[in-house]
Protein backbone atom coordinates (compact mmCIF):
# COMPACT_ATOMS: atom_id res chain seq x y z
CA UNK A 1 0.00 0.00 0.00
CA UNK A 2 2.76 2.39 0.98
CA UNK A 3 4.73 1.58 -2.18
CA UNK A 4 1.69 2.32 -4.33
CA UNK A 5 1.13 5.61 -2.45
CA UNK A 6 4.74 6.69 -2.97
CA UNK A 7 4.57 5.80 -6.66
CA UNK A 8 1.46 7.95 -7.14
CA UNK A 9 3.01 10.71 -5.06
CA UNK A 10 6.04 10.92 -7.38
CA UNK A 11 3.70 11.46 -10.33
CA UNK A 12 1.88 14.22 -8.44
CA UNK A 13 5.17 15.92 -7.55
CA UNK A 14 6.01 16.28 -11.20
CA UNK A 15 2.87 18.38 -11.70
CA UNK A 16 3.50 20.86 -8.86
CA UNK A 17 5.09 24.25 -9.70
CA UNK A 18 8.73 24.33 -8.76
CA UNK A 19 8.61 27.16 -6.23
CA UNK A 20 5.55 25.91 -4.35
CA UNK A 21 6.27 24.27 -0.96
CA UNK A 22 4.30 21.08 -0.61
CA UNK A 23 3.03 18.91 2.22
CA UNK A 24 2.21 15.26 1.64
CA UNK A 25 0.39 13.04 4.12
CA UNK A 26 1.58 9.42 4.21
CA UNK A 27 -0.33 7.59 6.92
CA UNK A 28 0.49 9.49 10.07
CA UNK A 29 3.71 11.01 8.65
CA UNK A 30 3.92 14.57 7.27
CA UNK A 31 6.59 15.17 4.64
CA UNK A 32 7.38 18.79 3.82
CA UNK A 33 9.56 19.48 0.80
CA UNK A 34 10.51 22.58 -1.14
CA UNK A 35 12.31 23.03 -4.41
CA UNK A 36 13.64 26.43 -3.32
CA UNK A 37 17.17 24.98 -3.10
CA UNK A 38 17.06 24.19 -6.82
CA UNK A 39 15.88 27.72 -7.48
CA UNK A 40 18.60 29.16 -5.26
CA UNK A 41 21.18 27.33 -7.31
CA UNK A 42 19.65 28.68 -10.54
CA UNK A 43 19.71 32.20 -9.08
CA UNK A 44 23.41 31.90 -8.29
CA UNK A 45 24.10 30.54 -11.76
CA UNK A 46 22.42 33.53 -13.42
CA UNK A 47 24.10 35.93 -10.99
CA UNK A 48 27.55 34.48 -11.67
CA UNK A 49 26.96 34.59 -15.43
CA UNK A 50 25.90 38.22 -15.13
CA UNK A 51 29.11 39.03 -13.30
CA UNK A 52 31.27 37.17 -15.83
CA UNK A 53 29.64 38.87 -18.80
CA UNK A 54 30.02 42.26 -17.16
CA UNK A 55 33.72 41.59 -16.60
CA UNK A 56 34.04 40.63 -20.28
CA UNK A 57 32.35 43.86 -21.41
CA UNK A 58 29.17 42.11 -22.59
CA UNK A 59 26.89 44.52 -20.75
CA UNK A 60 23.67 43.58 -22.54
CA UNK A 61 24.32 39.92 -21.80
CA UNK A 62 25.09 40.83 -18.20
CA UNK A 63 21.77 42.68 -17.91
CA UNK A 64 19.87 39.68 -19.26
CA UNK A 65 21.48 37.33 -16.74
CA UNK A 66 20.88 39.64 -13.77
CA UNK A 67 17.27 40.05 -14.89
CA UNK A 68 16.83 36.28 -14.77
CA UNK A 69 18.46 36.22 -11.32
CA UNK A 70 16.13 38.95 -10.07
CA UNK A 71 13.08 37.05 -11.30
CA UNK A 72 14.14 34.19 -9.02
CA UNK A 73 15.23 36.39 -6.11
CA UNK A 74 13.50 39.80 -6.26
CA UNK A 75 15.10 40.88 -2.97
CA UNK A 76 18.72 40.57 -4.11
CA UNK A 77 20.25 44.02 -3.62
CA UNK A 78 23.47 42.84 -5.25
CA UNK A 79 21.67 41.75 -8.42
CA UNK A 80 19.85 45.08 -8.69
CA UNK A 81 23.07 47.00 -8.07
CA UNK A 82 25.08 44.98 -10.58
CA UNK A 83 22.36 45.28 -13.21
CA UNK A 84 22.29 49.01 -12.57
CA UNK A 85 26.06 49.17 -13.03
CA UNK A 86 25.81 47.26 -16.32
CA UNK A 87 23.10 49.66 -17.52
CA UNK A 88 25.31 52.62 -16.65
CA UNK A 89 28.03 51.13 -18.88
CA UNK A 90 25.70 51.38 -21.89
CA UNK A 91 24.67 54.91 -20.83
CA UNK A 92 21.21 53.82 -19.73
CA UNK A 93 21.47 55.97 -16.63
CA UNK A 94 17.70 56.20 -16.15
CA UNK A 95 17.56 52.41 -16.04
CA UNK A 96 20.55 52.34 -13.72
CA UNK A 97 18.89 54.81 -11.36
CA UNK A 98 15.76 52.66 -11.22
CA UNK A 99 17.81 49.60 -10.23
CA UNK A 100 19.91 51.47 -7.69
CA UNK A 101 16.74 52.90 -6.14
CA UNK A 102 15.18 49.46 -5.87
CA UNK A 103 18.30 48.20 -4.10
CA UNK A 104 18.06 51.12 -1.66
CA UNK A 105 14.35 50.47 -1.11
CA UNK A 106 15.36 47.00 0.05
CA UNK A 107 18.40 48.19 2.04
CA UNK A 108 18.51 51.95 2.63
CA UNK A 109 22.13 51.81 3.81
CA UNK A 110 23.43 50.03 0.69
CA UNK A 111 26.45 52.23 -0.01
CA UNK A 112 27.30 51.09 -3.52
CA UNK A 113 23.78 51.83 -4.74
CA UNK A 114 23.82 55.29 -3.17
CA UNK A 115 27.11 56.00 -4.92
CA UNK A 116 25.65 54.68 -8.18
CA UNK A 117 22.67 57.03 -7.82
CA UNK A 118 25.00 60.00 -7.35
CA UNK A 119 27.09 58.99 -10.35
CA UNK A 120 24.21 58.35 -12.74
CA UNK A 121 22.36 61.50 -11.73
CA UNK A 122 25.48 63.54 -12.45
CA UNK A 123 25.78 61.88 -15.86
CA UNK A 124 22.23 63.00 -16.63
CA UNK A 125 23.06 66.57 -15.60
CA UNK A 126 21.05 66.36 -12.39
CA UNK A 127 23.87 67.81 -10.29
CA UNK A 128 21.74 68.86 -7.34
CA UNK A 129 20.26 65.37 -7.19
CA UNK A 130 23.74 63.92 -7.45
CA UNK A 131 24.96 66.07 -4.56
CA UNK A 132 21.99 64.94 -2.48
CA UNK A 133 22.78 61.23 -3.04
CA UNK A 134 26.49 61.66 -2.29
CA UNK A 135 25.56 63.55 0.87
CA UNK A 136 23.29 60.69 1.97
CA UNK A 137 26.19 58.31 1.46
CA UNK A 138 28.62 60.53 3.38
CA UNK A 139 26.14 60.71 6.25
CA UNK A 140 26.29 56.90 6.42
CA UNK A 141 30.04 56.63 5.83
CA UNK A 142 32.04 59.78 6.51
CA UNK A 143 35.21 58.05 5.27
CA UNK A 144 33.92 57.41 1.74
CA UNK A 145 36.61 59.00 -0.42
CA UNK A 146 34.81 58.49 -3.74
CA UNK A 147 31.61 60.09 -2.42
CA UNK A 148 33.47 63.30 -1.51
CA UNK A 149 35.21 63.25 -4.91
CA UNK A 150 31.94 62.73 -6.80
CA UNK A 151 30.19 65.42 -4.80
CA UNK A 152 33.05 67.83 -5.52
CA UNK A 153 32.69 67.17 -9.26
CA UNK A 154 28.96 67.90 -9.11
CA UNK A 155 29.54 71.06 -7.06
CA UNK A 156 32.01 72.20 -9.68
CA UNK A 157 29.35 71.73 -12.36
CA UNK A 158 27.05 74.18 -10.57
CA UNK A 159 29.94 76.67 -10.16
CA UNK A 160 30.24 76.08 -6.41
CA UNK A 161 34.03 76.27 -6.34
CA UNK A 162 34.30 76.77 -2.58
CA UNK A 163 32.09 73.75 -1.92
CA UNK A 164 34.16 71.69 -4.35
CA UNK A 165 37.39 72.83 -2.68
CA UNK A 166 36.03 71.71 0.70
CA UNK A 167 35.16 68.26 -0.64
CA UNK A 168 38.51 67.80 -2.41
CA UNK A 169 40.16 68.75 0.89
CA UNK A 170 38.22 65.91 2.55
CA UNK A 171 39.47 63.54 -0.14
CA UNK A 172 43.05 64.65 0.46
CA UNK A 173 42.65 64.21 4.21
CA UNK A 174 41.52 60.64 3.60
CA UNK A 175 44.11 59.94 0.91
CA UNK A 176 47.10 62.32 0.74
CA UNK A 177 48.36 60.51 -2.38
CA UNK A 178 45.33 61.27 -4.52
CA UNK A 179 46.95 63.35 -7.25
CA UNK A 180 43.63 63.95 -9.01
CA UNK A 181 42.19 65.56 -5.88
CA UNK A 182 45.14 67.99 -5.69
CA UNK A 183 44.83 68.70 -9.41
CA UNK A 184 41.07 69.30 -9.28
CA UNK A 185 41.34 71.41 -6.15
CA UNK A 186 44.00 73.45 -7.91
CA UNK A 187 41.63 74.11 -10.79
CA UNK A 188 38.85 75.20 -8.44
CA UNK A 189 41.25 77.55 -6.67
CA UNK A 190 42.29 78.98 -10.02
CA UNK A 191 38.63 79.62 -10.91
CA UNK A 192 38.22 81.31 -7.53
CA UNK A 193 41.17 83.61 -8.30
CA UNK A 194 43.50 81.90 -5.80
CA UNK A 195 46.40 81.55 -8.22
CA UNK A 196 49.23 81.04 -5.73
CA UNK A 197 47.23 78.39 -3.90
CA UNK A 198 46.41 76.75 -7.24
CA UNK A 199 50.11 76.56 -8.13
CA UNK A 200 50.74 74.88 -4.78
CA UNK A 201 48.11 72.21 -5.43
CA UNK A 202 49.33 71.53 -8.96
CA UNK A 203 52.85 71.16 -7.57
CA UNK A 204 51.65 68.57 -5.05
CA UNK A 205 49.87 66.65 -7.82
CA UNK A 206 53.13 66.65 -9.81
CA UNK A 207 55.10 65.45 -6.77
CA UNK A 208 52.82 62.40 -6.67
CA UNK A 209 52.79 61.92 -10.46
CA UNK A 210 55.72 63.65 -12.15
CA UNK A 211 54.30 62.98 -15.64
CA UNK A 212 50.91 64.55 -14.95
CA UNK A 213 50.69 66.60 -18.16
CA UNK A 214 47.44 68.40 -17.29
CA UNK A 215 48.86 69.51 -13.94
CA UNK A 216 51.85 71.07 -15.71
CA UNK A 217 49.55 72.77 -18.21
CA UNK A 218 47.26 74.33 -15.64
CA UNK A 219 50.13 75.25 -13.36
CA UNK A 220 51.46 77.11 -16.38
CA UNK A 221 48.14 78.94 -16.67
CA UNK A 222 48.11 79.93 -13.00
CA UNK A 223 51.74 81.07 -13.15
CA UNK A 224 50.99 83.25 -16.16
CA UNK A 225 48.16 84.88 -14.18
CA UNK A 226 50.62 86.03 -11.49
CA UNK A 227 53.24 87.18 -14.01
CA UNK A 228 55.66 84.23 -13.76
CA UNK A 229 56.03 83.85 -17.54
CA UNK A 230 59.34 82.01 -17.33
CA UNK A 231 57.86 79.43 -14.98
CA UNK A 232 54.73 79.24 -17.10
CA UNK A 233 56.81 78.53 -20.21
CA UNK A 234 58.67 75.71 -18.50
CA UNK A 235 55.42 74.11 -17.42
CA UNK A 236 53.73 74.56 -20.80
CA UNK A 237 56.67 72.81 -22.47
CA UNK A 238 56.61 70.05 -19.84
CA UNK A 239 52.93 69.47 -20.54
CA UNK A 240 53.71 69.14 -24.23
CA UNK A 241 56.65 66.80 -23.62
CA UNK A 242 54.45 64.49 -21.53
CA UNK A 243 51.87 64.17 -24.27
CA UNK A 244 49.40 67.02 -23.80
CA UNK A 245 48.31 67.94 -27.33
CA UNK A 246 46.76 71.36 -27.71
CA UNK A 247 46.98 73.87 -30.54
CA UNK A 248 46.24 76.60 -28.02
CA UNK A 249 49.16 75.55 -25.81
CA UNK A 250 51.50 75.29 -28.77
CA UNK A 251 50.54 78.77 -29.94
CA UNK A 252 51.00 80.14 -26.42
CA UNK A 253 54.52 78.69 -26.31
CA UNK A 254 55.39 80.23 -29.68
CA UNK A 255 54.08 83.62 -28.63
CA UNK A 256 55.38 83.84 -25.08
CA UNK A 257 58.44 81.63 -24.71
CA UNK A 258 61.86 82.65 -26.01
CA UNK A 259 62.93 79.20 -27.07
CA UNK A 260 59.67 78.58 -28.93
CA UNK A 261 59.39 75.04 -30.19
CA UNK A 262 61.58 72.21 -28.95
Amino acid sequence: MNRKFLKVTKKILALIPLLQPITITAGYTFITYSYSIAYANDYQTYFDKGFEKGEEGDYFGSIYEYTAAIELNPNSVDAYYNRGWAKSQINDHNGAIADYQTAIDIDESYEKALYGLGFSKSKLGNYYGSISEYTRLININSQHEDAYFGRALSKSKIKNSYGAIADYTEVINLNPNNSNAFYNRGREKHFAGQYYEAVSDYSKAIEINNKFSEAYLYRSTSKSKIGDIEGACKDAKKAKSYGYKSVENNNWIKTNCKSGWF
